[in-house]
C-alpha cells in the first residue's frame, strides 16, 4: 500500500519543518509513502525548506511551485496530477500527522480487506496552537459516515459533518474514474468534500486522531474577509447545482440545505464580531454576507428552499437574528449584533441531568430516565455508554465524562436525535463538562424482578445482572471525587432487594456518603431487614407502586398474587418511619375506576399507612392524559385527602402529560367533579394573592407555566434546599434560602416529587406553621 502525502505551502517557514519531520517520523508499518509539496510562491523562507527537503529525500519526494499564490486548492491538484500512491492524504503545511497516522491507517484499510473508497479520521489540536478554540477538538460527525447515502447527503449538506478535507484520506481511483477536482477559492473543499460523499458508497470512520490540527492566528478558520464570506458561499452554490444535476433535490434535502445556510450564516457572523476592530468593517462585512445570502436564495429559486421548524442551537438563533436585523436595512448593525452575541455568549442547550446525572442499567448507563414524545412516538431514556459498543473494563468515569461533553456537543449542533424535542432542554449558562460532578445517581443495574407490571419496560424485568463491574465503577466515581457533591441516591431498575450484591452496595454507598439520603425503589414483595435497618435510622426513603385496589386486579396489573403482602410489609416499615415512604398509584386503564380508588384508599386505612406520603402518577407509554383519566386522578387525590394522608403529589410524568387536557377543558372538569363531588380537594385559587412556591426544579416549572392556578395567582419567590440554586434566578423568580420562611406568612406549595419528605422534614424543623402549607391540589 502506498500513501501520496499531499502538502500545500503558502508563508508557512515558521511551521512547515514541523509539518515535514512529522512525516518522516511515522511508525514503520506495511505501507510505502510519497510526498508532494507544492509552494505557491512563498515570499518567506517556505520553499526554500521545501527544497531542501527534497534534496534530503530525493527518493520519494517531489517539490513544485507556482510563480502565484495559487491557493490551497489549485495546489492540491496539481498533486492530484502528479500523485502515484494508491491512497491520498491532503496535510496542510501547518499542521502533522500522528506518529502512528500511515501504520494506523494502513492496518485499519487492510482489515476492511482493501474494499473501502475513503476513510475519515480523528484529529486533535496541537497543545501549542495560538488559538484556543472555545469548540471542542476533535470530530463529532463520525457516525454519519456509517449511515446510508441519503441520511450521510442530509447530514453533511445540513453542515451537521465536518468539511474539511484534511481529515480524510482517499483512494485515487476516485479521482481519476469522477475527475475529482479542487475549484480555485477559499472554502474550496465545502463543496468538494460533497462530491467525494456523492459518488463513494464505501466510507470507512476510524476514530483515532490521526491528524494534529494547528489553529493559528490568520488561518481560514480564524480570518474572516469579503473573499471568505464569497468563497463560502460559491461552495453552497455550487453543492447546489450539482445536486439538482444529480436529481437528489427532494423537500427533505432542501430542508436540510437550508438549515445548512442558517449556520454557514450565524459562523460567519460569529468570525465578524470576533475578528474585526473596526465597527465600519464588520458592517461592510455584515452587508457582505446578507447580499450573498440573497444572492444565493435568488439562483436556487427562493420558493424551492424549504425553511423547516428547526432545533433552535445557537447557531439558528443567531442567523435568524442576523436576517431579522438586516430585512429592515438599518445602516449600521454590528452594535445590535455584538449585543445580541454578547448575551448569548456562554449559553448552551443542555439539562440537569446531561449536567449531573448517571443511570447505571444492566448493559448501558444512561444520562437520563425522561421519557417524552415527539410526532407521537416516545424518547427519553438516552444513552451513553452500551454494551454493544463497550467492553466489559471500559464503562469507566472517563468514558462517561466523554460520552457526556460529545452529546452536549451534538444536542448544541442539532444533531443529537435522541434528545431532540425534549421539555427538559433548557437554553441558559451550562458550564462546560469538563469534569464528572454526580449529583444525582440511579442504581438500575439488574433487571431481575418478581413481577410483571403491565405499564412496565421490559428492560426492568429482562433478569439481566449488570455487563460491568458496578462495585469497581462506584469506587472509582468516589475515588476520582465524582460523587463529592452527590446528593441523591436512587436505587431502582427491577426488583433490587432481590439482587445478591444490594445488601453490600447499600451499605457501601451509605458509609461513603453518609449525609445523603438514599431512596430505594421495591415492590415490598421482599421485607428487608438492611432497608429496614436504615429506613430507621432515617438514611434512606422507600418508594413502593401499589397501582390496585384489591388482590384480583393486583395480579392483572402487577402479575403477582402479593398484595396483601406487599401492604403487610409496608406496615412494617412504617411503624419504623412513614414519613420516608412514599406509596405510589400509577393511573392505567385497568385502576382508574372510582370504585377501584376507593378500594384502594380503604385499604390504605385498614394497614393504617395514612402517615405515609403519596405520589400519583400515569403510564409513561402514553402521551396524554384524556378528560376520563384526569378526573381518576384528581378523584384519587380527593380520596386521599378525604382521609388525611400525610402528603400527596402529582408527579412531573403525570404533569407533564395533564397540563394540556387542563388548559383547553378547565372549566369542563370543574363542572365535572362538582356533579361528583370531588371538588373539595381543589386548591381554590381566589382565595390565594401570593404563595411561596419551595422546590426551583421540573416540578415547579411545569407548575408555573402549565397550571390553569398561577394565571391568577402570583409567585412571591421561591425557596429551594440546593446551596447552588440560592441566590439566583428561576423563571425571573428569585430562589431564597428555606430560613427565610419564618419571618412571612405567606402560604408554601411544595413543588418537588422524591424530595417531597424531606422537604417536609425541613417544613416542620423551622417550626412554620402547618396552616400555611398548600395541601389542596393545585392544577
Amino acid at each position: 500500500m502506498k500513501f501520496s502525502i499531499i502538502i500545500p505551502s503558502y508563508n508557512t517557514e515558521k511551521y512547515v519543518k514541523r509539518c515535514l519531520d512529522s512525516v518522516i517520523n511515522q511508525q514503520p508499518g506495511n505501507y510505502k509513502v510519497e510526498v508532494l509539496l507544492i509552494d505557491g510562491c512563498s515570499t518567506d523562507n517556505t520553499y526554500q525548506i521545501l527544497k531542501e527537503f527534497r534534496g534530503n529525500n530525493k527518493e520519494w519526494v517531489k517539490v513544485f511551485k507556482d510563480n502565484k499564490n495559487i491557493g490551497p486548492g489549485l495546489a492540491r491538484n496539481i498533486g492530484i496530477e502528479n500523485a502515484s500512491g494508491e491512497w491520498l492524504i491532503f496535510l496542510d503545511s501547518d499542521d502533522t500527522l500522528s506518529k502512528n497516522a500511515l501504520k494506523e491507517l494502513s492496518e485499519y484499510i487492510n482489515s476492511r480487506k482493501n474494499c473501502l473508497d475513503v476513510v475519515g479520521y480523528n484529529w486533535t489540536y496541537n497543545l501549542d496552537s495560538e488559538v484556543k478554540s472555545e469548540e471542542y477538538g476533535g470530530r463529532w460527525d463520525l457516525n454519519s459516515l456509517s449511515k446510508s447515502k441519503v441520511e450521510l447527503i442530509k447530514d453533511y449538506i445540513s453542515l451537521g459533518m465536518d468539511s474539511s478535507v484534511i481529515y480524510t484520506s482517499m483512494k485515487r481511483s476516485l479521482f481519476d474514474n469522477y475527475k475529482l477536482r479542487f475549484i480555485d477559492g477559499l472554502h474550496e473543499d465545502v463543496d468538494f468534500m460533497f462530491r467525494v460523499y456523492f459518488y463513494t458508497n464505501k466510507i470507512g470512520a476510524l476514530n483515532l486522531p490521526l491528524y494534529v490540527k494547528n489553529n493559528r492566528e490568520g488561518s481560514i478558520v480564524n480570518y474572516i474577509s469579503e473573499a471568505h464570506i464569497k468563497g463560502f458561499f460559491r461552495a453552497l452554490k455550487e453543492i447546489y447545482i450539482f445536486s439538482n444535476s444529480q436529481n437528489i433535490l427532494t423537500e427533505e434535502i432542501l430542508e436540510n440545505y437550508y438549515r445548512g445556510l442558517l449556520r454557514v450564516i450565524a459562523t460567519e457572523v460569529r468570525k465578524i464580531w470576533k475578528g474585526c476592530r473596526s465597527g465600519d468593517y464588520a458592517d461592510k462585512l455584515y452587508f457582505t454576507l446578507y447580499g450573498e445570502y440573497l444572492n444565493l436564495l435568488k439562483s436556487c429559486g427562493e420558493p424551492r428552499l424549504r425553511r423547516g421548524d428547526f432545533f433552535e442551537t445557537k447557531y439558528i438563533m443567531i442567523a435568524n437574528y442576523f436576517l431579522n436585523l438586516m430585512t429592515s436595512a438599518p445602516k449600521g448593525v454590528h452594535k445590535d449584533i455584538a449585543n445580541f452575541l454578547e448575551g448569548i455568549k456562554e449559553k448552551s442547550w443542555s439539562c440537569y441531568d446531561l449536567h449531573h446525572s448517571v443511570f447505571l442499567a444492566p448493559d448501558e448507563i444512561r444520562t437520563c430516565c425522561k421519557r417524552f414524545f415527539v410526532n407521537n412516538t416516545m424518547k427519553g431514556d438516552v444513552i451513553l455508554l452500551i454494551r454493544s459498543k463497550y467492553k466489559y473494563d471500559e464503562f469507566t468515569p472517563e468514558n462517561i465524562l466523554k460520552a457526556k461533553k460529545d452529546l452536549h456537543v451534538r444536542i448544541n449542533r442539532g444533531i443529537a436525535g435522541e434528545c431532540m424535542g425534549c421539555p427538559y432542554l433548557e437554553f441558559k449558562d451550562w458550564q462546560p463538562i469538563n469534569k464528572l460532578k454526580i449529583e444525582y445517581i440511579s442504581l438500575e443495574y439488574s433487571s431481575v424482578c418478581n413481577m410483571r407490571c403491565s405499564y412496565c419496560d421490559n428492560r426492568y424485568y429482562g433478569g439481566k445482572q449488570a455487563g460491568y463491574n458496578v462495585e469497581l465503577l462506584l469506587r472509582q466515581l468516589f475515588e476520582k471525587g465524582s460523587l463529592q457533591f452527590c446528593n441523591t441516591i436512587v436505587w431502582g431498575g427491577g426488583e433490587i432487594t432481590l439482587d445478591s450484591s444490594f445488601d453490600k452496595l447499600l451499605t457501601f454507598m451509605a458509609k461513603n456518603s453518609p449525609t445523603v439520603q438514599q431512596r430505594v425503589f421495591t415492590n415490598a414483595t421482599k421485607f428487608s431487614d438492611v432497608v429496614n435497618k436504615y429506613l430507621k435510622e432515617g438514611k434512606i426513603l422507600i418508594i413502593t407502586s401499589i397501582d390496585a385496589g384489591n388482590e384480583e386486579n393486583f395480579y392483572k396489573i402487577r402479575k403477582h398474587k402479593g398484595f396483601k403482602r406487599v401492604l403487610e410489609n409496608l406496615k412494617r416499615y412504617s411503624i419504623s418511619r412513614p414519613e420516608n415512604m412514599i406509596i405510589k398509584y400509577i393511573i392505567t386503564e385497568d385502576n382508574r375506576s372510582l370504585e377501584e380508588l376507593r378500594s384502594f384508599v380503604h385499604h390504605i386505612r385498614k394497614y393504617s399507612l395514612e402517615r405515609c406520603n403519596f405520589q400519583i402518577s400515569f403510564d409513561f407509554k402514553k402521551e396524554f392524559v384524556d378528560f376520563d383519566f384526569l378526573i381518576s386522578t384528581i378523584a384519587l387525590y380527593t380520596y386521599l385527602s378525604d382521609i388525611n394522608v400525610r402528603f400527596i403529589f402529582f408527579d412531573d410524568l403525570l404533569w407533564q402529560r395533564v397540563s394540556k387536557e387542563l388548559n383547553i377543558h378547565y372549566d369542563k372538569v370543574m363542572e365535572k367533579l362538582k356533579e361528583l363531588d370531588m371538588n373539595r380537594a381543589i386548591a381554590d385559587r381566589r382565595k390565594y394573592e401570593s404563595v411561596v412556591i419551595w422546590g426551583a426544579g421540573t416540578q415547579a416549572k411545569f407548575l408555573i407555566e402549565k397550571s390553569t392556578f398561577f394565571k391568577k395567582v402570583k409567585v412571591k419567590y421561591l425557596v429551594d434546599n440546593s446551596s447552588e440554586k440560592i441566590g439566583k434566578n428561576f423563571l425571573g423568580f428569585k430562589v431564597l434560602d428555606p430560613k427565610v420562611l419564618p419571618d412571612s406568612d405567606f402560604p408554601i406549595l411544595i413543588a418537588a416529587v422524591q424530595n417531597v419528605p424531606k422537604i417536609l422534614e425541613n417544613f416542620y424543623k423551622l417550626g412554620l406553621d402547618e396552616s400555611r402549607l398548600i395541601k389542596s391540589l393545585v392544577i
